[in-house]
């Protein structure tokens, strides 16, 4: 009876575990706003992103290997261009704020825009260090309880 509550409490576990991720990067991949391109009669630029408050990651939607050059406007500070990465690998570049107030963005490709906690989350939930551990914490566990609960692995001494 305890072997199978060891067991279930290991199998739980994990699955709470796997859970937690699941919101995690949910969380993190679903709060971004892509930046759509528009005509203006000859100029093609993408809708504008409010810039309000926290550090940015921006990366490009399409897969050409040509890098996405981003005009920020501040209210308050100096006008600067920014640019995504060359390759759309799921890795963000990011900036810093060097404004006060709001800032407008717009981009001559089409963007993926993250700020704020949705930028951290997603940052998190995709490093490899993170998910190796979390791997190791579900796992563990769980072995540990199938080995004492079945003895699939015997040690012998002399």
């Amino acid at each position: 009876m305890l072997r199978k509550v060891v067991v279930g409490l290991a199998i739980g576990w994990a699955g709470l575990l796997v859970l937690g991720f699941a919101a995690m990067y949910g969380y993190g991949a679903l709060n971004s706003t892509y930046m759509v391109l528009e005509e203006h009669g000859h100029d093609r630029v993408t809708e504008q992103f409010t810039w309000e408050n926290g550090d940015i990651g921006i990366e490009k939607r399409s897969r050409r290997h040509t890098a996405a050059y981003c005009d920020v406007v501040p209210e308050n500070g100096e006008e600067r261009q920014i640019i995504s990465p060359r390759k759309r690998s799921g890795h963000y570049r990011y900036y810093e704020r060097w404004f006060s107030g709001p800032a407008t963005m717009t981009c001559e490709q089409e963007v993926r825009v993250r700020t704020g906690t949705a930028l951290q989350v997603y940052e998190l939930a995709t490093s490899r260090l993170f998910q190796i551990g979390l791997a190791v914490a579900a796992a563990v566990p769980l072995g540990l309880a199938l080995n004492w609960a079945y003895g699939l692995v015997r040690i012998r001494r002399r």
